[in-house]
């Protein structure tokens, strides 16, 4: 079990601080990509930190707290969305256009993106199928690993890497 879920276990306050302020703002855009609502996204991060603290006692060994948070997130988004009887992925053009970091990583020379670039990223990435841009935000933007994006969206490591080479291969074209 990772340090900072042993030390919750153990009703360390200072360390679900430590873990909540690492991960409640990536989780917020995580579950914002299925219900493409921030405030529902904040409730729905706050509700799984709240179950996390709560049954801190009965916590199982868990190898790695990023899996398990976005794994907790992403279900409890699907439960949101099953009782608001939706069953589909939301448009993610909100959070796209918004003023987040751009969502391809560039050598130091190409740091400076203008507006037009920056703009027909956006439009690249939001026309991808939504699948593809939960794995591409995942992966690009959040930082996991293809075998934590895998794990988390219950998918082989095979399709979460090549959904996200059609992503990348798509986004190229559009910025050449």
């Amino acid at each position: 079990m990772q340090e900072l879920l042993r030390k919750i276990k153990e009703d360390d306050e200072s360390a679900f601080n430590e873990l909540y302020f690492r991960y409640f703002n990536p989780l917020i855009h995580f579950s914002y990509s299925f219900v493409n609502n921030r405030d529902i996204a904040e409730e729905i991060v706050n509700d799984v930190f709240l179950r996390l603290w709560l049954k801190r006692k009965t916590l199982p060994d868990i190898a790695n707290e990023k899996v398990f948070l976005y794994t907790a997130a992403r279900n409890a988004s699907l439960n949101h969305l099953r009782t608001f009887s939706t069953k589909r992925f939301k448009n993610m053009e909100s959070f796209l256009t918004s003023d987040h970091h751009i969502l391809v990583e560039f050598s130091p020379e190409q740091y400076y993106i203008s507006a037009e670039t920056k703009s027909r990223i956006v439009k690249a990435v939001n026309s991808l199928p939504p699948k593809c841009q939960i794995i591409y935000k995942m992966v690009k933007e959040d930082g996991l690993s293809i075998a934590e994006a895998a794990e988390i969206l219950l998918l082989s490591y095979k399709t979460v890497f090549t959904q996200l080479q059609i992503a990348l291969k798509k986004i190229a074209v559009v910025i050449e």
